[in-house]
């Protein structure tokens, strides 16, 4: 009787460290795509301030950006590729870094009064986004 208990056991704490890591994983995709959804808002808010010409919401969005980009940036991003897009990590890697110096060229354009070129940055930023979409997507 006592080996069966010990099977049991050994079964159920198995089970258990599997659902474990099953939330674990479902709890950092969910993370990543709050995240994300939270970045696609600021970018927006960004691109509103621009269009309004409120100088006030371009800075409330890139501030949003800086917080929610850096709770990205604390995702090892290798953990959301497959075994086909996984040899990508060091393109992805390179489009975050761009999209950080964009950010921070947006940020002194916009100090200086040089509105098209921190319009012009916001763009790349936006552009290195979707060249990481369109890379982990795998679009063609």
């Amino acid at each position: 009787n006592a080996p069966k208990n010990i099977n049991f056991k050994k079964i159920l704490q198995k089970s258990l460290i599997f659902a474990l890591f099953i939330n674990t994983a479902s709890a950092l995709e969910s993370n990543i795509i709050e995240i994300m959804q939270n970045l696609q808002h600021d970018s927006d808010l960004i691109r509103k301030g621009f269009f309004l010409d409120k100088e006030d919401i371009i800075k409330e969005g890139i501030q949003k950006h800086k917080d929610d980009f850096n709770a990205l940036q604390k995702f090892n991003i290798e953990v959301f590729l497959d075994s086909t897009t996984m040899n990508y990590s060091p393109i992805m890697k390179s489009f975050m870094s761009n999209i950080v110096e964009q950010r921070i060229a947006l940020e002194n354009f916009l100090a200086k009064g040089y509105k098209l070129r921190a319009y012009e940055a916001y763009q790349q930023l936006n552009l290195n986004c979707m060249k990481c979409h369109a890379l982990s997507r795998e679009w063609k």
